[in-house]
C-alpha cells in the first residue's frame, strides 16, 4: 500500500525528492457513500417509473417500461463500480483525480433516447 508519494516539482540536478505522505481526510470517504446513495436514490426514482409504466401503460409504454427497466438497472451498477472504485483509490491513497465525467453523460444520452424513442413510437401508433 503507497503510503508516500513524491513532489511533483522539478528537481535540480543532485536534488533528492521530497517524500510527503498522503493524508486521507474521513470527509474524502463521507463524499463517496453519500455520492453513492445520490447513485442509488436516482436509480431507485428510475426503476419506480419503469414498474409503474410495465404495470399500467399501453404497449407502447411497457416497451418504454422495459427500456427504463435496463436504464435503472445500468444506474444501480454504474453507481456501485464507482463508489467500489473510488473506495479502492482512498484505501491505496491514489493522488490521481476521483471524478468520472462518462457515467452522468451516458446516462443522460440514454434517458434523452428513452424519452425520444417513446415520443417516435407514440406518433407512429397514433398515426394507425
Amino acid at each position: 500500500m503507497p503510503e508516500h508519494y513524491a513532489s511533483t516539482r522539478p528537481l535540480q540536478p543532485g536534488e533528492k525528492p521530497i517524500i510527503l505522505p498522503v493524508r486521507v481526510e474521513p470527509k474524502v470517504v463521507f463524499a463517496n457513500e453519500r455520492t453513492f446513495l445520490t447513485w442509488m436514490h436516482f436509480g431507485v426514482v428510475l426503476t419506480t417509473l419503469s414498474v409503474t409504466l410495465l404495470n399500467f401503460a399501453d404497449y407502447v409504454g411497457q416497451i418504454a417500461g422495459l427500456f427504463f427497466t435496463l436504464a435503472a438497472t445500468g444506474t444501480l451498477v454504474y453507481g456501485l463500480m464507482l463508489f467500489l472504485w473510488r473506495s479502492q483509490k482512498i484505501r491505496n491513497r491514489d493522488r490521481e483525480p476521483y471524478d468520472n465525467v462518462i457515467g452522468p453523460i451516458a446516462l443522460t444520452a440514454v434517458l434523452f433516447l428513452g424519452v425520444f424513442l417513446n415520443v417516435v413510437m407514440r406518433v407512429v401508433a397514433w398515426e394507425r
